[in-house]
């Protein structure tokens, strides 16, 4: 789908499973596009493209060079750079690749409000028909995942930005994106731009096939046509962070979830389409570039293995193997949905939503591995030292003995294999029987308990009453013990 300069259909963006995050980056903020045409349709249409991928600093938002190779379960931000050399057309954007790079997890479990990347640009804005004349401007945006709540704002500018337009404006785009692509689901939402009107929406779905796409609604759909125009030079570095940052202008502290690791080794091409805005729909130049996803397991002796960015940040893990003996890749597909829990146990994830980690590897080993994943306490509903991790054996879940950090939030187990993995609280633990039954006191005063049948106890009333008492004081330690902490996402 391509945007048109008549009527401003959403741009299509995302690239596949690295998509639903990567191309956050990948998301232009655009400026409205008049009716009018910015360049004649004979100008040149040369526009650049480059891709860069690296593990280091994957929640800071500041520019970097990079590698260009990401290994395999770590934390890789990335960087999207384009430009339309000077006196060219301003385009739509979109873009595809292979599923190698993922967002771990679905906008449902990112913190309304987060901090997801970055985006700096400058074009030439000008009147309508005349924009090569007109001055150079840059902006600056933070990308944040969005919130369709309203009264989770605080107020601040980039609180108000993250509602921006819905859902009311962007159902149109949600549900034309929905009918033109069966089997499609539409997954998260992000938004930038310096004031709710310019605000860019970006809608990301998930295909039948696994890919990725997202439509882009730049402005206020049901505003009059904005008074200028942008074109060439235009210049939009986008930065896509490998895991949230706070944002500054909330409350809370939404850092610290993963979004976007590699998770097949090789040289994979990703692609972007540009489609300029002065000539009719569907004439896209297409460029290319290529990203390196590099093996993580070693041969070696006690190799470690971090996954999801390591147990550093929520949702993270690391495998550790004793002896590795031919080197290989060990990687995780985290899933909101798996094989159901033994009775009456929770599966512990994020937002509200299970996780289950099934971890698999190319290499060979000997000896049991050790499995460590971290929590979401705020997700814990009862003690945390009474997790436990559990592995799949084909069948159902099977506890492990386990350790858990309730300071760093971690639990570890160790078995024979991998498959499988969920950190499960087993139900509570039954409380002290009811003390039941009426009592009172013989006339003589000594203080015996007499139950309202006759019968005697031998206890005097102090006695029972310390009983009594006593357990009071155990029900009320298990009702304190066993709380509900409240969850950053509603």
């Amino acid at each position: 789908m391509n945007e048109s300069p008549r009527n401003r259909r959403p741009h299509i963006v995302r690239i596949v499973s690295l998509p639903f995050v990567l191309v956050v980056a990948v998301l232009l903020a655009l400026l409205n596009q008049p009716d009018s045409q910015s360049a004649p349709a004979q100008v040149p249409f040369t526009p650049t493209f480059t891709l860069t991928v690296d593990e280091a600093a994957p929640g800071n938002t500041a520019d970097f060079v990079g590698d260009d190779d990401c290994p395999v379960g770590a934390l890789c931000k990335a960087k999207l750079t384009w430009q339309i050399p000077d006196g060219q057309p301003l385009a739509s954007f979109g873009s595809g690749g292979p599923e190698v790079l993922l967002d771990v997890l679905s906008g449902a479990q990112i913190p309304d409000g987060a901090v997801v990347g970055r985006e700096t640009r400058s074009s030439r804005v000008g009147p309508p028909g005349f924009c090569a004349f007109g001055s150079m401007f840059s902006f600056d945006d933070l990308r944040l995942d969005a919130t369709t709540n309203p009264l989770t704002t605080t107020g601040s500018p980039n609180d108000l930005i993250s509602y921006s337009n819905w859902p009311s404006q962007l159902n149109g785009a949600r549900d034309a994106f929905l009918t033109a692509n069966p089997g499609a689901v539409l997954r998260s939402r992000t938004v930038g731009g310096e004031t709710v009107a310019l605000a860019g929406n970006s809608l990301f779905f998930k295909l039948s096939d696994g890919s990725g796409k997202s439509v882009r609604v730049q402005g206020n759909p049901l505003a009059p046509p904005s008074a200028y125009e942008s074109c060439g030079p235009v210049d939009v570095k986008s930065i896509v962070l490998g895991v949230t940052a706070n944002n500054p202008d909330t409350a809370q502290d939404e850092s610290g979830i993963p979004l976007v690791v590699c998770v097949t080794t090789g040289v994979h091409t990703f692609s972007i389409f540009l489609d300029r805005l002065d000539t009719p729909p569907g004439d896209a130049v297409t460029l290319t570039d290529t990203v390196s996803c590099s093996s993580n397991t070693p041969a070696a002796m006690n190799v470690s293995v971090p996954l999801n960015g390591g147990t550093g940040v929520v949702a993270g893990l690391s495998v550790t193997f004793p002896q590795v003996i031919t080197g290989g890749t060990t990687s995780v597909v985290t899933n909101t949905t798996g094989p159901a829990p033994p009775t009456a146990f929770n599966v512990v994830g994020l937002g509200g939503v299970p996780l289950y980690f099934d971890i698999n590897t190319t290499a060979t080993y000997t000896g049991d591995v050790t499995v460590c994943i971290k929590y979401d306490e705020t997700q814990v509903t009862g003690s945390e030292s009474l997790l436990q991790l559990q592995r799949y054996d084909g069948a159902s879940f099977q506890p492990l003995p386990s350790t858990v950090d309730v300071v760093n939030n971690i639990v570890c187990a160790t078995a024979p294999s991998l498959s499988i993995w969920a950190v499960m609280l087993p139900p509570p633990p039954p409380g002290p029987p009811a003390v039941g039954g009426s009592v009172e006191l013989r006339a003589g005063g000594s203080g015996d308990v007499r139950r309202a049948d006759g019968s005697g106890s031998g206890l005097s009333a102090w006695t029972y009453g310390a009983i009594a008492g006593g357990a009071a004081a155990v029900l009320a330690g298990a009702a304190g013990g066993w709380y509900v902490r409240r969850r950053w996402l509603a």
